[in-house]
């Protein structure tokens, strides 16, 4: 059940001068065992979340404070989406496969075969295609959600971390074995862009801005790029907070996040030419690297869990059995 005790759970901004804290924790959803967890994604119309779930997808009301289903036979879950009919795809990094859920009755209707090691995905809206990256493969394999059938696999010249659409065409992919950022026409099935940005070390979220022609890259080494899509020119580079692993927009509130995993989210506000203002570097709790966001209420999701001591340098804590727990931020009115 959704968790109240807001008194000790409220986050706090950093900066006392920006007045009360952009976001509070209003509520927590336990999701138990396993104890790996991975990319979020919300279905708008429903307002549910989806969390990658190490073995399974769970389906949650957030609403309701409860879990719905967990979509399982996944196998190294790592993203998942929701299709607009309502059907959902979720990915299995280590069977190497895409499972096709009915939306309504949530039965495994189809397996999609794609490379090994499956990790992130986006979506186009204007092709009705579904890129999904593979590390380990270097690669991005197009799906055409509609026929639910494999369109292509591309070759990617690195190991890719995250994808991120602009949602007129176009998919931003982060190398982060290379520190490039390349651009996938979806229409034609091809590189047409490779952006370098030395200064970002293992670029891991990534957030675009279609209007401004800004791609958003958070780094593992504590900051965040910013490039213009029309040049190829980083704009920009900021603080964040050290353990990124992924980057949202708010496009409708015009703010850039990335959620870090040392426990923090870094928040800036964007201006109508795509420059970023620091507005705060929020306390949420730490491992809380992935998040999603719900664009009608504004409202953000994060997942976490209890860390079992301190871990060893350059490695993931290792969890207490069971605390895996859905965080929910509300945005101040």
């Amino acid at each position: 059940m959704v968790s109240l005790a807001l008194a000790a759970l409220v986050a706090t901004v950093s900066a006392p001068a920006l007045g009360a804290p952009l976001y509070t924790l209003s509520g927590t959803i336990p999701l138990g065992a396993p104890d790996h967890w991975d990319y979020l994604s919300c279905d708008e119309p429903t307002g549910h979340v989806l969390v990658a779930h190490a073995d399974h997808t769970d389906v949650i009301d957030p609403h309701a404070g409860k879990i719905l289903a967990r979509l399982g036979g996944l196998d190294g879950a790592h993203g998942q989406f929701v299709a607009p009919n309502g059907d959902i795809f979720a990915d299995s990094g280590r069977a190497g496969t895409v499972s096709v859920f009915n939306g309504k009755t949530l039965a495994l209707r189809k397996t999609l075969r794609v490379p090994r090691d499956a990790d992130g995905m986006t979506y186009d809206p204007v092709h009705h295609t579904l890129v999904v990256v593979a590390g380990d493969a270097k690669s991005a394999t197009l799906i055409a959600t509609v026929a639910e059938t494999v369109r292509e696999t591309i070759a990617l010249p690195g190991k890719p971390e995250a994808p991120g659409s602009d949602g007129a065409g176009t998919v931003y992919i982060n190398i982060a074995s290379t520190s490039h950022v390349v651009k996938l026409d979806i229409a034609a099935g091809r590189l047409t862009a490779d952006y370098a940005v030395p200064m970002c070390q293992s670029p891991h979220g990534i957030a675009v801005d279609a209007a401004t022609h800004r791609v958003f890259t958070s780094c593992r080494n504590n900051r965040l790029v910013v490039i213009d899509t029309a040049s190829g020119r980083v704009t920009q580079t900021l603080p964040i907070a050290s353990g990124t692993d992924f980057a949202l927009i708010d496009l409708a509130r015009h703010r850039v996040f990335s959620a870090n995993g040392a426990g923090s989210l870094s928040i800036f506000a964007e201006s109508p030419t795509g420059t970023l203002r620091k507005l705060a570097e929020m306390q949420t709790e730490p491992g809380a690297r992935t998040m999603t966001l719900d664009p009608s209420t504004g409202t953000l999701y994060l997942v976490t869990a209890t860390p079992a001591g301190q871990p060893a340098p350059g490695q993931w804590p290792s969890y207490l059995p069971g605390s895996v727990r859905l965080l929910i931020y509300k945005p101040r009115a």
